[in-house]
């Protein structure tokens, strides 16, 4: 083993000295179901005289049914200007089982130590590298081809496809960036992969065991569809009261009396996209902690396909929309939404006006469609059934408990968190001081004394509630209980989906827009 990892090292200066073409590096952060599991780095090398050779070297751990099993993997691959491989070798240590292998090609037959393997493959795949995802990749065709691939462990080829899907936007906090999405599929094991415009592979995720890689300087990055062929997007502003909010309507191209929704985001400052503004003032602590989906804009484009006008818009004092959002009220955000709703009603190409909240949104939406009469139809997505104090207080209790908290010490922070809960219900200053800090309460208040089953058995407009089986904010049991409130309303549990309607790759679930995208319609008639 020691004298393999010499020879091969892919971080080896001497052989990055003989390097006379092309250099590139690269490394990726790898995570298991959301955990950080460990890195891969590699270096990828363009020779004068045609060869290509892929190092790469990663350690990392998963966690395989409670049990964790350490992996380190040490290899090398030469390739010609084809990719296809023509000397690899390779180190593997799973827990305490180690293997290495070398294998060089000559005239369709792969050779090893002990063994001679007739291959057809034009590739060479690894599946616990990453990396080698770059060469199959930089080699694909536009639409969907036949690939097939040499299993180093198995000695055998196999059969598989990438198919390349397009231009989608990686979108984060403060960056975004266009890539190609490719799909590909290894036998058992398919990845949904990501390419920029040097042909880097920045995101690749594996829904056998939920695993992601991102390269460096790419993290956090979230795969967002443009607009489809025949939607067309334009930027608006807005008057609510003395401010002006800005957004974005979605709608067929050319459209005229189209049926119209406004999307009505979640608790804490979120952009247009739906997406959690950092910084913007206290709230943010209480909105949900999971990974940002975009879900706004793959509403809007969903709902546009199905021939419908939609607005989303950045929350007051968040993107471009004037406002100070720290010390908002809920009744700042009920107006914000009538705003919206005004701005609509006063366009030629929008028909009857509908509401879509999710979670505050949601209950935003039902206090505005308890006072206008006219909005035709409210979808509540993953609505809140209890006050927000309750919330906190079961979100608090479920990570002190998986952070392994004893039940005493667990007891004792519950109950100062539920005194200082009361005290800002029962206090009717808007400031008060919290862990040393002047903290605006206000909108606190505001929800941790307003009743969402009261606020939703005021709606008389056609309703439907959706949730996602895996969503521990808003579980499914509380939207059972709205439903239950009046008679008619229709509700719809997706299974796998959290909070945000995303299933295990972070991106919103294609068959919960297809729902939507059907029965609203109907809604708006």
């Amino acid at each position: 083993m020691a004298v393999l990892l010499l020879l091969f090292s892919p971080f080896d200066s001497g052989l990055a000295a003989l390097a006379q073409g092309k250099q590139e590096f690269g490394k990726y952060k790898l995570t298991v179901s959301g955990k950080e599991a460990g890195a891969e780095e590699y270096r990828l090398e363009e020779f004068e005289d045609g060869k290509i050779v892929l190092f790469s070297k990663a350690k990392f751990e998963l966690d395989l049914a409670g049990a964790h099993r350490a992996y380190v993997t040490d290899t090398v691959l030469t390739m010609d200007k084809t990719y296809a491989p023509a000397l690899y070798a390779g180190y593997r240590k799973a827990g305490r089982d180690e293997d290495k292998v070398k294998i060089e090609w000559s005239k369709g037959v792969a050779v090893t130590p002990k063994k001679q393997v007739r291959t057809t493959a034009a590739y060479l795949l690894d599946t616990t590298v990453v990396s080698h995802l770059i060469p199959i990749l930089r080699a694909a065709e536009p639409g969907k081809k036949a690939l097939r691939l040499f299993n180093p462990t198995a000695l055998a080829d196999f059969e598989g496809s990438v198919e390349d899907r397009g231009e989608v936007v990686l979108r984060g906090k403060e960056a975004s960036v266009r890539v190609h999405e490719f799909q590909i599929n290894l036998g058992y094991v398919s990845y949904t992969a990501h390419v920029d415009e040097k042909k880097r592979v920045v995101r690749a995720w594996s829904e056998v065991n939920n695993s992601l890689a991102e390269l460096e300087g790419f993290e956090g990055l979230v795969p967002e569809g443009l607009a489809p062929e025949g939607i067309e997007e334009s930027d608006v502003t807005f008057p609510s009261g003395t401010l002006r909010l800005s957004g974005t309507i979605s709608k067929p191209r050319g459209a005229k009396g189209c049926p119209a929704v406004v999307l009505v985001s979640d608790t804490g400052p979120h952009d247009r996209q739906g997406n959690l503004v950092k910084g913007k003032g206290g709230s943010e602590e209480f909105a949900w902690t999971g990974a940002d989906a975009s879900l706004q804009r793959a509403l809007a484009q969903a709902l546009s396909g199905a021939g419908m006008l939609v607005l989303r818009m950045d929350d007051r004092g968040c993107g471009a929309s004037e406002g100070d959002f720290g010390t908002a009220r809920i009744a700042d955000f009920v107006g914000d939404a009538a705003a919206a709703v005004a701005y609509l009603r006063s366009r030629d190409d929008a028909g009857p006006v509908g509401l879509i909240g999710h979670g505050e949104g949601a209950l935003v939406s039902c206090l505005l469609a308890a006072k206008d009469g006219a909005i035709r139809t409210v979808i509540l997505l993953a609505p809140p059934a209890v006050t927000l104090d309750e919330i906190a207080l079961r979100r608090a209790e479920r990570m002190l408990r998986d952070q392994g908290t004893k039940d005493e010490i667990l007891k004792e922070m519950m109950a100062q968190q539920r005194r200082l809960f009361d005290r800002i219900k029962s206090s009717a200053e808007d400031y008060q001081e919290i862990d040393e800090r002047r903290t605006f309460v206000g909108w606190m208040r505001d929800r941790m004394t307003l009743d969402p089953r009261a606020a939703f058995a005021k709606v008389v407009a056609p309703s439907l509630i959706c949730v996602g089986s895996r969503d521990r904010e808003t579980p499914p049991a509380g939207a059972e209980s709205l439903r239950q409130l009046r008679s008619g309303v229709e509700a719809r549990l997706f299974e796998g989906l959290d909070h945000s309607f995303a299933g295990p790759d972070g991106r919103v679930d294609a068959g919960f827009l297809k729902v939507l995208a059907e029965r609203l319609p109907q809604m708006l008639k």
